[in-house]
């Protein structure tokens, strides 16, 4: 046994060191009754990538008060999101707790870009398909394309060859909310209209009718 090895099982023998990073070992974990889910629905969370903060990939069940009513046979919503809080623990519940803190009571994260409708937000018929669109959106998922474009002459930061492309997925805010008072302080309002947010809010309503709308077509031209 080599010095490395030696240190490596001190270390994981040790309880009073042991780090509370369940999430980073499983990527996964998954709870019964899930503290942002309808009526305590199973909830689920992953941990997609740590870069300019931490990208999530979480599954949840809506109430039938924040669905459209054309909406209400997919309840299920799997999304991704970009945090700034390692929202990590000890167990399932700590996980799910302190990602909700983070994400509903801090307002600690962003919309993320995309280049069409599906690429990070999808709603589904059961826990199980929004698992699947959850791993389908994950495969293709690429950080620094969701990142966007760098607009920021002073940085320098690595672009995406398609960032020019992608647009603001505004629909994370239905789920978790939003600080309407911090955008208010700036006498350029991005929620007002013409605003960046406001116009990537129109958007995102615009790939999904657009994808319902194709939906239809295809359902049409089947018959």
């Amino acid at each position: 046994m080599n010095t490395a090895e030696t240190l490596a099982k001190a270390i994981s023998r040790n309880e009073r060191l042991r780090l509370p990073d369940l999430l980073r070992r499983r990527r996964i974990v998954a709870i019964d009754h899930g503290p942002m889910s309808h009526e305590g629905a199973p909830e689920l969370l992953a941990l997609l990538a740590i870069r300019q903060g931490y990208w999530y990939g979480h599954v949840l069940k809506l109430g039938p008060e924040d669905l459209k009513p054309e909406g209400r046979d997919r309840p299920w919503v799997s999304l991704i999101v970009q945090a700034f809080s390692d929202v990590d623990g000890r167990t399932p519940d700590e996980i799910f707790r302190n990602f909700h803190h983070a994400l509903v009571e801090r307002i600690n994260y962003q919309p993320a870009h995309a280049l069409g409708p599906d690429d990070l937000f999808r709603m589904s018929a059961s826990f199980e398909e929004a698992c699947l669109a959850l791993a389908d959106m994950a495969a293709g998922f690429d950080p620094l394309l969701a990142i966007g474009p760098n607009d920021d002459p002073y940085e320098d930061r690595e672009e995406h060859p398609l960032a020019r492309r992608t647009r603001l997925d505004m629909r994370c805010f239905d789920i978790y909310g939003l600080c309407p008072e911090s955008c208010e302080e700036d006498d350029d309002n991005p929620w007002a209209p013409g605003g960046v947010f406001y116009e990537a809010a129109l958007a995102a309503e615009r790939w999904a009718e657009k994808k319902d709308k194709g939906d239809e077509d295809a359902i049409s031209d089947a018959s």
